[in-house]
């Protein structure tokens, strides 16, 4: 009895397939069962086009570097984690200035050297040009001394730029933040030895955040310079419009996508660099600053 019934069944859904199929006109020549039906697409307009599009990004700063040592040592201190927020000049790391401190000691008792024995020259120079004056010097004393004073006068002009480089190595010692700034990445760890010019930390400025999106190929030439964005940002418990300030018209091969930078209208003081951003375009609305 239970077979029956599933041979009804599938009678008549043949039955009832049959019946659509003679009202929809097919390929000649393609059989019914070969056949693919969908349904008819609709044309979206331009707005609606951009009206479906999404997308997501990542607050980045517009203005970060990486910071490094201009002499070379081993990290003594760390003052700084990531996440800290700091002034302009505040000490972010620090180097061991031992070897500074005594280059340092060394140019200042050099340069005390050069003035004592400049005052020296100086006094035996004078005297000789009072013994001109009463004739009883030679020329060739004469020229001696006051070559013996240029020489000195010389050496002290040495020692003070001497001095200066090694004032100047040793404040090179600490890491300073260039700008007000937050902390990114610790690059280096305390107790590691570091040659110039290697990074050891990150720092952006934190009143200057952008936001990144990735956005499809087909809509390149479709989004300009002011136009509104609705922006969410999850983590940083942030909502609201965002201005597009740029667009760059290269379009990645691996992705399909290009870059569309938003800068928010409002401040949050909240977000830092690296949060994940959500987009959603405004077609019709532009800011006053894009019209």
């Amino acid at each position: 009895m239970k077979k029956w019934w599933m041979l009804m069944g599938i009678v008549t859904a043949w039955e009832a397939c049959v019946a659509w199929a003679e009202k929809v006109e097919l390929p000649k020549g393609v059989p019914f069962a070969a056949s693919t039906l969908s349904a008819p697409e609709i044309p979206l307009t331009a707005e609606k086009e951009l009206e479906a599009y999404r997308f997501s990004g990542q607050v980045k700063a517009s203005k970060n570097s990486e910071l490094s040592f201009q002499v070379a040592g081993h990290i003594q201190k760390r003052w700084v984690e990531a996440g800290a927020r700091v002034k302009k000049g505040d000490v972010l790391a620090q180097l061991d200035d031992e070897d500074f401190q005594k280059g340092l000691q060394l140019a200042e008792s050099k340069k005390r050297l050069a003035q004592l024995q400049k005052e020296v020259a100086y006094k035996e120079y004078q005297r000789e040009v009072q013994l001109k004056e009463a004739h009883a010097s030679t020329g060739t004393a004469f020229d001696m001394k006051k070559s013996a004073f240029d020489q000195a006068s010389l050496s002290v002009d040495v020692a003070n730029v001497e001095l200066q480089m090694a004032q100047t190595r040793l404040g090179r010692t600490q890491l300073r933040a260039p700008y007000d700034c937050i902390v990114g990445k610790m690059l280096k760890n305390e107790f590691e030895y570091v040659n110039t010019g290697v990074g050891i930390l990150t720092v952006y400025e934190s009143g200057h955040l952008e936001i990144h999106f990735q956005v499809p190929a087909p809509l390149l030439g479709k989004i300009q310079v002011g136009q509104m964005l609705d922006v969410k940002v999850p983590a940083g418990k942030v909502q609201g419009e965002a201005r597009v300030i740029r667009v760059v018209d290269v379009v990645e091969e691996a992705t399909r996508t290009f870059e569309v930078v938003g800068e928010l209208l409002t401040p949050a003081p909240q977000l830092v660099a690296g949060l994940f951003a959500q987009a959603q375009l405004q077609p019709e609305k532009k800011s006053k600053e894009g019209k």
